[in-house]
């Protein structure tokens, strides 16, 4: 971890599908205190937004659970009736940006690497347990 010029925290991270296949990798941490409304992942090309999801707070569930190596993940649990959705969304915008957005701050931007299917999504890093919770709580 690494703090660039703007003093915003660079995380190089590995986020990980139930199945253990990196779907997204090196993202930004945006560090803020927002009381979320919304999730919403949304598919940036050249910073325009192509395409979003979004999910109602009540839609998703999100723990901090121990990852690989004793460091911490954020899991978030989507839908199963937007499963499919997710899945083809990101299917078709691997190597673009997803944003991951929550009460209309940026929390995060991954890259998407592959298709992202199943029913959780694990953003992963280099996470204590605090710095997971404070990624957790700005996404619940």
């Amino acid at each position: 971890m690494a703090v660039n010029s703007g003093g915003e925290l660079v995380v190089n991270a590995r986020p990980m599908m139930r199945t253990l296949v990196a779907a997204l990798l090196s993202f930004v941490v945006f560090p803020a205190a927002v009381c979320a409304a919304d999730l919403s992942f949304q598919i940036v090309d050249k910073d325009k937004v192509v395409s979003k999801l979004d999910f109602d707070s009540e839609e998703i569930s999100v723990e901090v659970v121990e990852s690989l190596g004793g460091n911490h993940a954020v899991q978030i649990k989507l839908p199963p009736s937007r499963l499919d959705e997710f899945e083809r969304i990101t299917a078709l915008n691997t190597g673009r940006t997803m944003r991951i957005v929550v009460g209309g701050a940026v929390v995060a931007d991954p890259t998407i690497l592959e298709p992202i299917s199943g029913e959780y999504v694990h953003i992963t890093g280099l996470f204590s347990r605090e710095e997971a919770q404070a990624l957790a709580d700005q996404l619940d």
